[in-house]
């Protein structure tokens, strides 16, 4: 009897043991049945749908997200090309700016540097202004264009060009250590009538000498920018300026530092005697320049630029 009571025992036991060791296992499965959910909510699914290829080999159900990346990457690179040219458009305005400010208030020097003008002999003579031996082409375009620019009441030259103002014969020619020069082609006595201002642009109103710079072609205006001067308008306006040019050969006459070397210079109807007492101002831009020596077949002549030009004249007339 006590045997049996021992073996009833050890049944209940026996089944109570498994009954703890189901409930643990079910605990533990269902524990790890939560963690598996929460990690596929937590993770990208890296399932891969399988391609259904249509007539053209291209994917029927491929997934849109990528393609929606690139539009949106092509979007944001359309976008800064937009700007990059909003940038440009700005450069380009700022340019224009630059531009109106140099043709309407600009000095002489600034309009030089704007147009890039050669200063001297040692840039490339193909690409240089400053070899160039004009024609009688280039003196009437140089004519024709001072006319559109200038109304005719304010015109100094005639309505065409009709000739140097050179009253002896002479020859233009390039030489690398000088540049441009004028030569006389055969001997002038002293005294003689060498050049006078025939050909001489005026320009008393500043905005009509930029806007005569801006109408030529590039070198046209460089050479203008090297030969042209001031000059007091006369005797009561002192303080007034005018610019001149002279749109002829006489701008190719080169400056002689030394004013004993210089072979013509200034007169008034005459070469003026060394012994004459009298000071003479000449006023305006019409000047006659005489042989103050005799010069030989072949020399170059030169006058000393002091006589004529007054370099305070530009910054009176802002230029």
């Amino acid at each position: 009897m006590l045997h049996r009571c021992n073996i009833l025992t050890n049944l209940l036991l026996l089944l109570f043991l498994c009954h703890c060791g189901i409930t643990r296992i079910k605990v533990a499965l269902a524990a790890e049945e939560e963690l598996a959910t929460n990690s596929d909510s937590a993770l990208p699914s890296l399932q891969v749908e399988e391609c259904v290829v249509d007539l053209n080999g291209q994917c029927q159900n491929t997934d849109t997200s990528q393609n929606d990346k690139t539009e949106v990457l092509e979007t944001e690179f359309a976008s800064e090309d937009d700007d990059a040219d909003e940038e440009d458009d700005d450069a380009d305005e700022d340019a224009n700016e630059n531009d109106d400010d140099v043709w309407i208030k600009g000095r002489a020097y600034q309009i030089g540097e704007y147009l890039k003008c050669p200063w001297n002999y040692e840039t490339d003579e193909s690409e240089s202004s400053l070899v160039e031996i004009h024609t009688d082409g280039t003196w009437k375009k140089f004519n024709e264009i001072y006319h559109q620019v200038v109304d005719r009441e304010r015109s100094s030259l005639p309505p065409q060009f009709e000739g140097s103002g050179f009253q002896v014969p002479v020859e233009i020619k390039y030489m690398k250590k000088i540049g441009r020069g004028v030569f006389a082609k055969e001997s002038i006595p002293r005294g003689q009538l060498v050049w006078k201002s025939i050909n001489t642009a005026e320009f008393i109103r500043p905005q009509d000498y930029r806007d005569f710079l801006r109408a030529l072609p590039q070198n046209l205006a460089c050479d203008v920018i090297i030969w042209a001067y001031t000059r007091m308008i006369s005797r009561e306006q002192k303080q007034t300026f005018k610019v001149c040019v002279d749109l002829d050969e006489g701008s190719f006459v080169n400056h002689s530092r030394n004013r004993l070397r210089a072979n013509m210079e200034l007169g008034i109807g005459r070469l003026l005697r060394e012994d004459e007492d009298e000071e003479i101002t000449w006023y305006g831009c019409d000047l006659e320049f005489y042989a103050n020596r005799d010069i030989e077949a072949g020399e170059e002549i030169r006058a000393n630029y002091d006589e004529f030009a007054e370099l305070h004249g530009w910054g009176k007339m802002g230029l």
